[in-house]
């Protein structure tokens, strides 16, 4: 869990820097959106990991 926040962080990290000029003040929003969209995709891929690794 702590490493999927390491990744979701640098990639509101990265979108914040990126999106920087082309959206102005909304860039915040944009990266914040960004950064939900990458949790709930990391969500996904653990949900699938661990039904694979536990099966009865």
């Amino acid at each position: 869990m702590r490493d999927v926040m390491f990744i979701t962080f640098a990639v509101f990290a990265a979108a914040l820097f990126a999106l920087g000029q082309m959206f102005g003040n909304h860039r915040l929003w944009a990266a914040f959106h960004i950064f939900l969209l990458a949790r709930v995709t990391l969500l996904s891929i653990k949900r699938r990991r661990i039904r694979t690794a536990f099966v009865e």
